[in-house]
């Protein structure tokens, strides 16, 4: 498993970075706790799962980028109660419990979840990562069907593509007119 230390390089870039988040919060966390959720404002929800999760090594295979966890356990506790409490979720009573054992109060919880309620523009949730995975998935199931059925595999590839290409158009027209609404 790899960490990533806050080392002296990386602060003064993450706190230009970060200047406006800092600005927000009050004093109850310190600079370095600051500069951490402010740090993780851009991880994914997908960053805070276990690297073992079935998820997390599909999401390897498919090229998506792995978030380092923090060398310092208290740190990392935080950066995964912000990404949880991002957009106004509700993070959960065990989540809230690590983030209490790790060492903060009940109001910095509260002051997370007061400072994360807008949710980010421009990022992109995992839904079209999930909706790329279901398209491949489901063009496998094609292949192998066909695979067994024909015994041709070219011509149980190019029925897997026909499938594949013509779901993805479906989705996509079905997205742009949900967006033009």
């Amino acid at each position: 498993m790899a960490y990533v230390a806050l080392s002296s390089p990386v602060l003064p870039q993450l706190r230009e970075a970060a200047r406006p988040v800092l600005a927000a919060h009050d004093g109850s966390f310190s600079e370095l706790e600051r500069l951490v959720i402010a740090m993780s404002c851009r991880d994914e929800l997908a960053s805070i799962r276990d690297p073992a999760d079935w998820r997390s090594r599909l999401g390897r295979l498919l090229g998506e980028k792995q978030v380092n966890r923090l060398a310092d356990q208290r740190l990392e506790e935080l950066r995964r109660y912000v990404v949880l409490c991002r957009g106004g979720r509700d993070p959960g009573d065990d989540a809230l419990d690590r983030f209490l054992d790790a060492g903060f109060t009940m109001d910095q919880a509260t002051h997370v979840q007061r400072g994360q309620r807008t949710p980010r523009r421009g990022t992109r949730n995992g839904a079209g990562r999930v909706l790329w995975s279901m398209l491949l998935l489901i063009s496998l199931a094609v292949y192998l069907m066909m695979q067994s059925t024909l015994e041709e595999p070219a011509i149980s590839a190019i029925g897997a593509g026909l499938v594949f290409v013509t779901l993805a158009s479906l989705s996509a027209q079905r997205r742009r007119s949900h967006r033009m609404d």
